[in-house]
C-alpha cells in the first residue's frame, strides 16, 4: 500500500480558488447590471474596478469608480445611490451564483489617487516588459 501524503494546506488553496472566482462572478455580473439594468445615469457611468473578499466570501467589497474622471459626482452621492439599489444588486448576484447563501455587498469609491498611482504601475509594468532581451547580450568577436 502506498504512504499517504500529508495535507498541507489543500483545502486552503481550493478555498481560495473559489474565493477568487466567487469575486470575479460577481464582478461580471455588477458590471452587466451597473451599465444596463438600472435606470440612473450616475450608476451607469460607473465601472467594476475590482471585488475582493471582506473578510471572508460571506461579504464582498465593491470598488466602483467613475468611467469619466473629469465628470465624477462626488463619492457621497454614488454611495447612496448604491445604497437605494444594494438589494436589486444583491438579487442579480444571487441569480448568476450557485451557492447557498449569497454574499453580502459593501460598496466604496475608488479615490482619484488610488486609481492615477495604479495607472503608473501598470504603465511601469508595460515597459519594463518592452526591454528587448537581446540589447544585454554582449557581441563576440
Amino acid at each position: 500500500m502506498p504512504a499517504r501524503r500529508p495535507r498541507t494546506g489543500g483545502r486552503r488553496r481550493t478555498s481560495d480558488r473559489k474565493t477568487l472566482q466567487l469575486c470575479a462572478q460577481v464582478r461580471r455580473t455588477l458590471e452587466g447590471v451597473l451599465t444596463g439594468e438600472l435606470d440612473d445615469d450616475v450608476l451607469r457611468m460607473l465601472f467594476v474596478d475590482r471585488v475582493e473578499p471582506a473578510p471572508d466570501a460571506s461579504r464582498l467589497m465593491v470598488t466602483v469608480a467613475p468611467l469619466d474622471r473629469s465628470a465624477a459626482p462626488d463619492p457621497a452621492v454614488i454611495l447612496a445611490k448604491l445604497g437605494h439599489v444594494v438589494g436589486t444588486l444583491r438579487n442579480e448576484v444571487a441569480h448568476a451564483i450557485s451557492r447557498r447563501k449569497v454574499p453580502d455587498l459593501m460598496f466604496q469609491v475608488a479615490s482619484l489617487d488610488e486609481r492615477q498611482l495604479a495607472a503608473e504601475y501598470d504603465e511601469t509594468e508595460f515597459e519594463a516588459a518592452a526591454v528587448d532581451p537581446f540589447d544585454a547580450v554582449p557581441e563576440f568577436d
